[in-house]
C-alpha cells in the first residue's frame, strides 16, 4: 500500500499516517475489531447508484519533465461489460463501473456461516458492502442497523426519517 507514496514522493501522507494513524490508541485501521462501546447504531442511506470501481487501460509513458513523468494509465471512456462478465446488477458508463439498487450484495453476519445475499446499492459515496461492514461486530457488540432508501451520503443529515430515528434511539423511545 505504501510503496506507491513513498515512490511519488508524498512524504506528508506517510508522515499523517505515522503520527495520527499509527500512533491512536483506538487503531482505527483495524476495522475488523469492534469499537470499544457496548451498542453500535448504524444509520444510513442504501440504493443510490455508488461508484465502486473503474475500468483503465495502458498508454505509453512520456516525460513531461526531468522529474514529472505522465500517467501510465487513463480511464477507458468506451469499456463495456460483457453479457457473461458476472456483475449483475452493476452499469458502466465511461470507464466508471457503479453499484445499483439491482447489485447483488454479500450481507455480512456475526460468522462467515450467517450471510445472505440482498439486492442494495450504497448512499451514492460509500459503497453498500462498506456501509454494512458494521454487522461483522454483532459478536463483540450489540449492533443495530437503520437503511434509509434514497437518502445521500450527506443529505442524510437533513433527511427527517435520520432525526426520527436517532432521536428515538438516543432517547430509547423505539426498539433500537
Amino acid at each position: 500500500g505504501f510503496g506507491i507514496l513513498k515512490k511519488e514522493e508524498h512524504d506528508a501522507i506517510l508522515t499523517n499516517v505515522s503520527d495520527i494513524y499509527d500512533k491512536d490508541p483506538l487503531n482505527p485501521r483495524d476495522h475488523y475489531e469492534a469499537p470499544p462501546v457496548k451498542r453500535v447504531k448504524a444509520i444510513y442511506g442504501i440504493n443510490l447508484e455508488t461508484e465502486v470501481g473503474a475500468v483503465y487501460k495502458r498508454r505509453r509513458a512520456i516525460a513531461v519533465s526531468k522529474n514529472k513523468v505522465r500517467s501510465m494509465h487513463k480511464l477507458d471512456l468506451y469499456a463495456k461489460l460483457g453479457p457473461a462478465g458476472g456483475l449483475d446488477g452493476f452499469e458502466l458508463e465511461k470507464g466508471v463501473l457503479m453499484e445499483t439498487r439491482d447489485t447483488p450484495q454479500m450481507i455480512d453476519g456475526p460468522t462467515k456461516f450467517t450471510s445472505s445475499v440482498m439486492r442494495r446499492s450504497g448512499d451514492g459515496t460509500v459503497p453498500y458492502y462498506s456501509l454494512q461492514f458494521c454487522r461483522t461486530w454483532e459478536r463483540q457488540c450489540v449492533v443495530s442497523i437503520s437503511e434509509l432508501d434514497g437518502a445521500e451520503h450527506r443529505a442524510i443529515l437533513a433527511d427527517k426519517r435520520f432525526h426520527k430515528i436517532l432521536t428515538e434511539y438516543v432517547t430509547m423511545e423505539g426498539d433500537g
